[in-house]
């Protein structure tokens, strides 16, 4: 065979060589930036999940009873879930202030807590963690940060400031420290809870409330938040 012929085709394997070698190597890339793509959104899935307590609230146990004056008979007994509904100044705030009175023992029979619309922060500057261990001073620290964590606050997340989070932040932060509390609240009452979310805090939060297995009384506006949530009944005032 001619050398000039001998030449040419050794440099035509070579070029076609590399062409292959570049199509895998653009494949490879790509399956690895697929992998990646997908262990992000596994990572995220699993990081947006919060974990809730089980506060060991029997099935027949009455949470709440009383005949409201505007609501009339309200009563929740076992993992009820309430909505209460209507337009801006109907006094659906108010009627929570009414079941929640703390003057009548006699209204609510479990442990409760409150998420109430305007979360406001006494102590700007104090930390997750901090905010966290004030509901139980005796707790270890292990559990402490462990709990924040459970509620997405991990590695220095939990030492961020409560004045520097955001809006659906707050809000992690303030149900983080009422569901660590002794006994574990049985009744959660969340007022327009959706308010200052934006959509990935929406769906974290209804996942959470969806996974919850105690009684639940709910003010929202949001329809697709509370089918998203699930409720039993709803309450309507005009």
């Amino acid at each position: 065979m001619p050398k000039i012929l001998m030449n040419a085709r050794r440099s035509s394997a070579q070029e076609s060589a590399g062409r292959l070698r570049a199509v895998h190597e653009q494949g490879v890339e790509q399956a690895r930036a697929r992998m990646q793509a997908a262990d992000a959104g596994v990572r995220r899935e699993d990081l947006l999940r919060i974990p809730m307590p089980d506060p060991g609230l029997p099935a027949g146990r009455i949470v709440l009873d009383t005949l409201d004056p505007v609501a009339g008979r309200v009563h929740l007994a076992g993992s009820a879930r309430v909505r209460v509904a209507g337009p801006n100044g109907s006094g659906k705030t108010t009627l929570l202030r009414r079941l929640l009175d703390d003057d009548d023992d006699e209204v609510v029979h479990v442990p409760w807590a409150l998420l109430p619309q305007d979360l406001r922060i006494e102590h700007p500057d104090r930390s997750v963690v901090d905010e966290i261990r004030a509901v139980r001073p005796e707790a270890d620290p292990e559990q402490v940060h462990a709990h924040a964590a459970r509620m997405l606050f991990t590695g220095e997340a939990g030492f961020r400031a409560l004045g520097d989070l955001s809006g659906g932040e707050r809000l992690r932060a303030a149900l983080a420290a009422r569901l660590f509390a002794r006994p574990v609240p049985q009744l959660l009452v969340l007022d327009e809870p959706t308010n200052n979310l934006d959509l990935d805090g929406v769906e974290v939060l209804a996942d959470a409330l969806a996974q919850w297995r105690g009684a639940l009384v709910l003010v929202s506006h949001d329809d697709a938040f509370c089918e998203r949530v699930g409720v039993d009944d709803v309450i309507t005032l005009a």
